[in-house]
């Protein structure tokens, strides 16, 4: 796991602040890419001041646990059991489906890496 340490120093660091700020910056790195994405941005769209989140000033940390957090909730929706794993192109269908209705979550993913000099 990528130890980003969201909070601030007046007690913002609680579980539906990190969601706000993590939700914020998945539509930031969706719409903008990584190289485009504005910390200033994330911090205005999720409610939180930037100034009160020293995480806002690494942008590389944040989006590693925003792709974390993503690639966590595909996981949990769309699990890979050792059945399922028999039948691989059943499950890259779910998968596709999972990005069909989701596609901020994939745009951040492969925007964001793809900016960042990862090809897939």
């Amino acid at each position: 796991m990528v130890g980003v340490a969201i909070g601030c120093r007046y007690g913002l660091g609680h579980r539906r602040t990190r969601q706000l700020l993590l939700d914020a910056a998945v539509r930031e790195f969706s719409e903008h890419g990584y190289t485009g994405a504005r910390m200033d941005r994330i911090g205005s769209a999720s409610g939180v001041n930037k100034n009160d989140l020293p995480v806002l000033r690494q942008q590389e940390r944040l989006f590693e646990r925003v792709l974390e957090t993503e690639l966590e909730r595909i996981a949990t929706t769309i699990p890979l059991t050792v059945e399922q794993a028999a039948d691989l192109g059943e499950y890259a269908g779910r998968l596709y489906d999972y990005h069909r209705r989701t596609p901020t979550s994939s745009a951040c993913c492969t925007g964001g890496l793809q900016d960042r000099g990862v090809r897939h």
